[in-house]
């Protein structure tokens, strides 16, 4: 130590250690500590270095060493609980775990380790494999006897028909003697092969194997590649390391390659349930997904009670749409393993698709309950609570999501959505950013950012989204999305011209993409017009005390939404926003004369009396797509009304021509289609204003803009209700124009009705 500083000399070993130089790190490590016992980074490294060298019981001392040196350190934590899972200490690794998490430990590194106590204890796969090969502590043959002696016993034992013990004898001799020609031979000759195959061990020494491993895990992919090809050139009958060589190669995204190497190591080993399992992950990650599919079904042939195969298979038939069967297949994981968080959050999502999100959520809550710190599960069940319109529980939800991990950039785009629905534009430009800042080439939520209206992003953030403009885009695969993005961007530059040239692209985009639905959407709107027509209101009797159900309606940007944010503001008042359950209404029920009525937990996923409770009476739904339903709603709802809000149709007809929805609404994409929308809603309107007078009130957009408390007075009247709202006035707010009404009138030949 004279010549070097302890700093020096630990800069050293580090290299040494990285450069894969054991031997020169550990004497420089060793060196550092007889000079300083307790340096917590060399104990730290040293215990590394034997973990790595498959020595993990000599790890432990020098791990906890420095664990105790400097308990501030987190990957001292990881490193020793690592360690002590390992060694099937799970006890002593949980009371560790507990520890550091008590401390604030919290990140990546720990939620995996919780995994893997809750797994049982169980390795990750690719240790779980190696583990199943010879460990370097279990005795060899060769520690008792002499090499011609163990050759000699292992052929006794082939003469007497005991051929496994034989082979248990070679691989012992062929661990330390790789090269032993006799024993090769006769350890092919006990598998049933010719002397004159080819003689290498099949598999790397476990320390190699080992090394491999733990460049895996510590995500130094490109390191761990070099050295699988260097290892499968000695050992290219190793099936285990084509599978740990696949597995590399897919963290590197080079699928097809990993493929390759799943595949190599099946040639050897047809009975390799993970080589199947990985190879399934990676045709997954392709879009192959029958074929994915296929891989995991084989997986399971050999495994059947393989639950992560189960778990995955589920995700690939969710992406196929097979909605039943990937929940059934996740159902057969959690009977393997009740306690699979992942199956249960997989399981959320396919519900959630269903719209099923009650059960959705359950299933998330189960998942929460066994991973706590699952931040996934909060996110998706703030997707799941937004769609059920619990705006305020959702952002709970994002937020905890956030608490857990804070550079989760698609929970502030989430959270930015669901403040967007509360009207809070300005919070919601703000989640936004900050999804941005996270992850500044974060395309969707740059969409959302520039969906929201002209006048409310300042000037420094269309700046900034004008100057990354090519990058985004670029990161939009789907050519009518990456135009409406470009076109809302224009617009809030003011650039109405060029903003406009793509809107009519995108649609024309998504025109094509849907005409096989377009041809049924007449027919639709005729089967709804005609049942409307037919149609005799009943009412039910009041039993007990119940909510007023206040429908608006009114085509998509007619400016129902305008309406609901007027009135949310009375205390009264609960906004469902489009929340609205329509799939509960069955189409055996359409036309039937039996009145179907109807329970506002199913519909509207909250409970009647405990928002009476709250004191509320009013709930408003803004869905446009209720007024297609209208007559099952209005004799299934006690105590329901509709308010129409009117606005000029070329205004309504241009700015749904120029918004880009999420998903559905098939009538958007052509001016013909918007027509024949628009003139459906109205006669169908007409109709319910014939047949229930007394129920339906017409409300004027720019009344709701220009005048909020005349507004407030003609629904009061209409409802005998006293709705109150102090200062209403202030609410009030200039008239909006639709800034390509001109455009839209133009190209069209304004044949939008007045």
């Amino acid at each position: 130590m004279a010549e070097l500083t302890i700093d020096q000399a630990l800069q050293q070993a580090i290299e040494a250690h990285k450069a894969g130089r054991v031997q020169e790190a550990d004497r420089l490590y060793t060196a550092i500590l007889k000079a300083q016992p307790k340096h917590p980074d060399a104990n730290h490294n040293m215990g590394v270095l034997a973990v790595g060298v498959g020595k993990v019981q000599e790890a432990l001392p020098f791990l906890k060493t420095a664990l105790e040196a400097n308990p501030a350190t987190a990957q001292f934590w990881l490193s020793y609980i690592d360690a002590l899972i390992k060694l099937d200490q799970l006890t002593d690794a949980k009371a560790v775990l507990d520890q550091a998490k008590s401390k604030g430990a919290k990140g990546d590194g720990f939620n995996k380790l919780e995994q893997r106590l809750q797994d049982a204890g169980q390795e990750p796969l690719l240790a779980k494999q190696i583990a199943s090969e010879p460990q370097p502590k279990q005795p060899n043959i060769l520690d008792s006897l002499k090499l011609d002696q163990a050759i000699s016993l292992a052929k006794k034992k082939a003469k007497a028909g005991s051929t496994e013990e034989a082979k248990r004898v070679y691989q012992d001799i062929l661990t330390k003697f790789p090269k032993n020609k006799r024993a090769s031979d006769g350890m092919k000759r006990s598998a049933g092969k010719t002397v004159g195959e080819a003689s290498k061990v099949q598999d790397p020494p476990q320390d190699q194997l080992q090394s491999l491993v733990n460049l895996y895990s510590q995500g130094q992919l490109q390191l761990a590649l070099k050295q699988a090809e260097t290892l499968v050139q000695q050992f290219p009958q190793s099936a285990i390391l084509f599978n740990i060589q696949g597995a590399v190669l897919q963290g590197l995204r080079q699928l097809d390659a990993s493929i390759e190497a799943y595949n190599k190591a099946l040639a050897i080993k047809p009975d390799n349930a993970d080589a199947y399992y990985n190879m399934g992950n990676a045709l997954q990650e392709q879009g192959k997904l029958e074929e994915a599919i296929e891989a995991y079904n084989k997986a399971l042939s050999l495994k059947p009670d393989y639950a992560e195969a189960y778990n995955n298979m589920g995700n690939a038939l969710k992406e196929q749409g097979k909605l039943e069967e990937a929940i059934e297949a996740h159902n057969k994981a959690l009977a393997i393993k009740p306690d699979n968080a992942d199956a249960y959050y997989n399981m959320g999502n396919a519900l959630k698709e269903q719209g099923k999100l009650e059960e959705a959520i359950e299933a998330y809550n189960k998942a929460l309950s066994l991973k706590p710190d699952y931040a996934e599960a909060y996110n998706n069940m703030g997707n799941a609570l937004r769609e059920q319109g619990k705006l305020e529980k959702a952002i709970e939800a994002y937020n905890k999501a956030l608490a857990i991990k804070p550079d989760y950039a698609e929970a502030y785009n989430n959270m930015g959505n669901a403040l967007k629905d509360q009207d809070k534009l300005d919070e919601a430009i703000e989640a936004y950013n900050k999804a941005l800042v996270i992850k500044p080439d974060y395309a969707e939520a740059a969409q959302n950012l520039v969906k929201l209206p002209i006048g409310n992003i300042d000037e420094k953030t269309i700046l900034r989204l004008n100057k990354k403009i090519s990058i985004l885009s670029s990161n939009i695969q789907d050519q009518s999305k990456r135009l409406f993005f470009e076109a809302n961007l224009f617009t809030h530059n003011g650039e109405y011209d060029e903003a406009f040239k793509r809107f009519v692209e995108a649609n024309n985009i998504k025109a094509n993409e849907i005409a096989s639905a377009l041809e049924n959407l007449s027919q639709k709107y005729y089967q709804n017009v005609k049942r409307i027509q037919n149609w005799s209101p009943h009412s039910l009797k009041w039993t007990e005390p119940s909510l007023k159900k206040l429908f608006l309606l009114g085509p998509s940007r007619s400016g129902k939404s305008s309406l609901e944010n007027l009135l949310m503001r009375i205390p009264q008042i609960y906004p469902m926003y489009e929340n609205i359950n329509l799939n509960t209404l069955q189409e055996s029920d359409l036309g039937s004369s039996k009145v179907k009525s109807l329970n506002m937990t199913e519909m509207f996923y909250h409970d009647e009396k405990c928002l009476l409770n709250d004191g509320h009476r009013f709930v408003t739904s803004t869905l446009p797509e209720s007024i297609f339903h209208i007559d099952q709603l209005l004799d299934g709802f006690v105590n329901s009304f509709c308010v129409l809000v009117k606005r000029d149709q070329t205004d309504v007809a241009s700015e749904i021509f120029t918004r880009e929805y999420r998903k559905g609404n098939f009538f958007f994409y052509t001016h013909l289609s918007i027509q024949e929308y628009l003139n459906t809603y109205s006669v169908i309107w007409e109709e319910i204003k014939r047949k229930t007078p007394q129920r339906t009130l017409e409300i004027e957009y720019e009344d709701i803009l220009l005048k909020p408390h005349e507004v407030l007075d003609q629904i009061s009247q209409f409802t005998r209700e006293n709705l109150i709202l102090d200062n209403a006035e202030q609410y009030s707010t200039k008239k909006r124009i639709s800034p390509f009404r001109e455009h839209y009138a133009q190209k069209f030949k304004s044949a939008i009705y007045q």
